[in-house]
């Protein structure tokens, strides 16, 4: 029997999520490489602890992005398990995955179980440490229109430093959800 969209969600889906069991324990992405951005998008999930995370060998990138619809989805593979997320994680996910190198990537939807919602209270409260122990974090617009990507790109190549800012382009930012 085929499974509906709303069905196969990491929300309602029956996604095998082993427990997390440490108090600092979280699970990462390991966003495995394509050499063709038509490539399906293809992950595995690792459990660590935050500990083990502040060590300087264990990079992760946290991700901030807006969920969107959630009914607007695309399939990724979790652990060889075909699950459907947002448009707007799927995006980031195919946006940042490199051709040849796996990425440590810590996204709330994938890394925190929806449907325990004692574990998702224990995560919730631990993102504030999460972030700040990530080596990066990639706050991702998806900027929809063209005009508008356009304009960032051009303010971020002409202003890589920083040290101008632009009402236009912070308006343009500020205007997304």
């Amino acid at each position: 029997m085929a499974s509906s969209p709303a069905e196969l969600t990491l929300a309602t889906s029956k996604f095998p999520y082993r427990p997390i069991n440490e108090p600092d324990s979280i699970r990462l992405i390991h966003l495995l490489p394509a050499s063709s951005t038509e490539d399906e998008v293809q992950c595995e999930l690792v459990h660590t602890t935050l500990m083990d995370c502040a060590d300087i060998y264990e990079h992760y990138t946290a991700l901030s992005y807006v969920w969107g619809n959630p009914f607007n989805t695309k399939r990724v593979w979790v652990d060889r398990t075909p699950v459907l997320v947002t448009h707007n994680l799927h995006s980031v996910l195919k946006d940042l995955r490199h051709q040849t190198r796996t990425l440590q990537i810590w996204a709330d939807a994938i890394c925190i179980n929806q449907r325990d919602d004692e574990e998702k209270l224990k995560q919730i409260s631990m993102t504030g440490r999460i972030y700040s122990l990530a080596d990066h974090t990639v706050i991702y617009l998806e900027l929809s229109r063209l005009q508008d990507a356009a304009k960032f790109d051009l303010w971020v190549s002409s202003n890589f430093d920083g040290s101008q800012f632009n009402t236009e382009v912070a308006d343009l930012v500020l205007s997304h959800t």
